[in-house]
């Protein structure tokens, strides 16, 4: 990734992460009968009534093979699936990408399908995102292909082919089978019809309205192999419209995004993927109030999604709406599960046109270092406490582990995250930038340590390496870049190009906006306070900061505008001690409402906008 576009933009991408109600999981009855049983009847949104009948299938076939019910059922009623890999749910996850992309791009947004091994396996045998899904889709998603399908249009077609008795059967069959494709293709294009929105009880409407006139030796029997070869052949014919329909479509790009250097069409408009960690682990009944279920969450079928944005432009107010359609969108038509104390986060990936420094990427994680406790308290109290997924640079980062740990065996692991190995003069070289934008007189022992080490840094890589993933963690700030003294240097021999990013990992999955749009506000003041302040003004900040390190005093550093400032510090938005957010159901769900509410804003209720 080398060059510049010669914009002066800072750019931003997010990842919406959630779980969405898929399908209700079907029951037994005493009698041996299937039902599906909604435990939530009064809500409109979708789910899916294909997957209840390919499960029912799935399970039935597994009892006729000599399985008892009993063996496989939940305590809540509902079935577990203790075969590993199998056709059933090898069906879920592209099933579900198809939806969701449908949806979105009825909402109006710019959306691919990117190849993923992890919800399509024939996405890596074609290295593009196929559509073998397309046929196990809702009818009502077929019927409204482009809102309309060919059916009737079709009303008057007809071929006839005339036997020959001087050529062989075989040779009749295949030019009788040749010449009603051609009229049927051919007449799709007089009528104007395009034969990717020709369903499948379309085309067996078709096959009895092609027939073969002079055929002495004809009878039913061989005739129905005939029209069974033809309706394979029109299908196969329609796939591949399908398909080359959705590979136009796949080629689209989101007029906004903006064309940072070696960008990936894959970051070029919105895409829909899989993320098999949010899972939704851990939320057993004691996580929900109100329940009617020994184990509500698995009353359903989920699908853990990650609803990713093109590289947006910082500040532009169009992204904003964007941000908010999306969240509209999937609320408006999915249910989709409120803000959990585990499995979802809110990912941000913070760039600019014209890369990042080394000296920037240092200042950002000294300004980050410092502040980090504070930042984390505009948040779930689950999110500061997780030391896994997003874990703090203070106290998971490689550096910090090789400094301070008290486990030997991770100082040792760690300990090349320490360059010792600068020359006397380069050393002191770093200590004085440190010096220049750092309060070394107010700052304890061990984050000035910490601090020496990450400004004897001599490369973007090296940086990467010192704060960036480890064996035991990945932290909440995870730095996509890579390169010598900017981000924009080419990769270097055998290694994978970087996003050029640093993606903040800090906050809890939601899909309302107004958070959404006000924490990436707050972060776009944290890259400019960080890209654009003098040393002396970075200086006077910090020891602003850290002389009263609160929320108050963060936000009045950053100078954030004021609808952002009072939307972090509104009290309706605090726990009792206003140490943490917190949800107004106090992070425990009402199985009786789990679903976030329509509309884009509060997950929970219009009174928390």
């Amino acid at each position: 990734m080398s060059g510049s576009t010669g914009l002066d933009q800072v750019t931003y991408g997010v990842e919406l992460e959630f779980l969405l109600a898929e399908a209700v999981r079907i029951k037994m009855t005493d009698d041996g009968e299937w039902v599906i049983r909604d435990p939530h009847p009064n809500d409109p949104r979708w789910l899916s009534a294909k997957i209840p009948e390919w499960e029912e299938q799935y399970l039935q076939e597994r009892i006729n093979n000599g399985r008892d019910p009993a063996d496989m059922e939940n305590p809540n009623g509902t079935f577990v699936d203790d075969q590993g890999i199998n056709e059933f749910g090898l069906k879920l996850n592209p099933y579900a990408r198809t939806k969701l992309t449908r949806v979105l791009r009825d909402g109006g947004l710019v959306v691919i399908k990117w190849p993923n091994i992890e919800i399509n396996y024939s996405d890596y045998d074609y290295g593009k995102a196929v559509i073998n899904d397309f046929s196990e889709s809702e009818n009502s998603d077929d019927e409204r292909e482009d809102f309309l399908s060919n059916g009737e249009l079709l009303y008057g077609f007809r071929s006839s082919y005339a036997y020959n008795p001087a050529l062989t059967l075989n040779v009749n069959i295949e030019a009788a089978l040749m010449k009603w494709q051609a009229d049927y293709e051919n007449y799709h294009t007089t009528n104007h019809l395009k034969i990717y929105r020709t369903r499948s009880e379309d085309i067996g409407f078709i096959l009895d309205r092609c027939t073969m006139d002079g055929w002495e030796g004809r009878t039913e029997r061989k005739f129905q192999h005939i029209q069974l070869l033809l309706k394979t052949r029109l299908e196969q014919r329609r796939t591949r419209e399908k398909q080359n329909r959705e590979d136009q479509r796949n080629q689209q790009v989101d007029p906004l995004h903006v064309p940072v250097p070696g960008l990936s069409n894959q970051y070029k408009a919105w895409t829909v993927t899989y993320d098999p960690s949010v899972d939704g682990n851990g939320m057993n009944a004691s996580r929900y109030t109100n329940v009617d279920s020994v184990d509500p969450f698995n009353e359903y079928y989920w699908y853990g999604a990650e609803v990713v944005s093109p590289v947006l432009p910082l500040g532009d107010m169009r992204a904003e709406e964007q941000i908010i359609t999306a969240c509209r969108t999937l609320r408006d038509v999915f249910r989709i599960h409120k803000p959990m104390e585990v499995s979802t986060g809110f990912h941000v990936h913070l760039g600019h046109t014209r890369g990042w420094t080394l000296f920037q990427a240092k200042r950002f994680a000294t300004l980050w270092y410092l502040t980090e406790r504070t930042i984390l308290t505009l948040h779930r109290r689950d999110r500061g406490n997780d030391e896994k997924w997003c874990a703090k640079m203070g106290s998971g980062s490689r550096l910090w582990r090789a400094l301070y740990s008290s486990v030997q065996a991770e100082r040792r692991s760690c300990a090349d995250a320490i360059n010792a190995t600068n020359p006397p003069q380069e050393k002191l070289a770093y200590e004085r930038q440190l010096e220049e934008v750092v309060p070394i007189d107010v700052v304890s022992f061990e984050q000035k340590a910490f601090l020496y080490y990450v400004w004897q840094y001599t490369t973007i890589t090296d940086l990467n390496r010192g704060l960036g993933e480890n064996n035991y963690c990945r932290p909440g700030v995870r730095w996509r870049i890579r390169g010598d003294q900017s981000s924009l240097d080419p990769p270097a021999w055998g290694t994978r190009p970087q996003p050029g990013t640093i993606e903040i990992r800090i906050m809890q999955g939601t899909l309302d906006a107004d958070h959404i749009n006000n924490w990436v506000k707050l972060l776009g003041r944290v890259v400019d306070v960080t890209r654009n302040l003098s040393n002396q003004d970075f200086r006077l900040r910090l020891a602003q900061f850290l002389g009263d390190p609160t929320r108050e005093e963060l936000l009045k550093i950053l100078e954030v505008p004021d609808d952002v400032h009072r939307y972090w510090l509104a009290r309706k938005r605090r726990d009792a001690q206003n140490e943490w957010w917190e949800y107004p159901d106090k992070d425990v769900v009402d199985w009786q409402q789990p679903f976030m509410i329509n509309g884009h804003r509060a997950t929970h209720d219009s009174s928390y906008d």
